[in-house]
């Protein structure tokens, strides 16, 4: 049974950050590639959620990285809604 690992990705500038988990650190520009390598998700998929504009921008290091890491990376483009609301009942509401 594959496991997997759900994250997405912004269109906002990564900057390197240190990651530590039970003792050891990871230093990269994204949080999913930290975690799959803390937590040795070798042979893990990833679906990784992104409008079109973060793809450009950030997806390419981000698949290239995990796959680095053992993770096989599904992309997943989502729309981009202008505005969300969280309803009173906890669902998302878009306008």
């Amino acid at each position: 049974m594959t496991r997997h690992l759900l994250c997405s990705i912004g269109t906002t500038r990564y900057n390197e950050a240190s990651y530590s988990l039970d003792g050891n650190t990871y230093t990269t520009r994204f949080a999913p590639v930290a975690l799959a390598r803390l937590r040795s998700l070798h042979g893990w998929q990833a679906t990784v959620l992104a409008t079109a504009d973060a793809m450009q921008c950030n997806y390419a290091g981000l698949e290239q990285e995990l796959r680095e890491s053992g993770v096989e990376v599904l992309a997943v483009q989502i729309p981009v809604l202008s505005h969300i609301d969280l309803a009173c009942s906890g669902g998302f509401v878009s306008h």
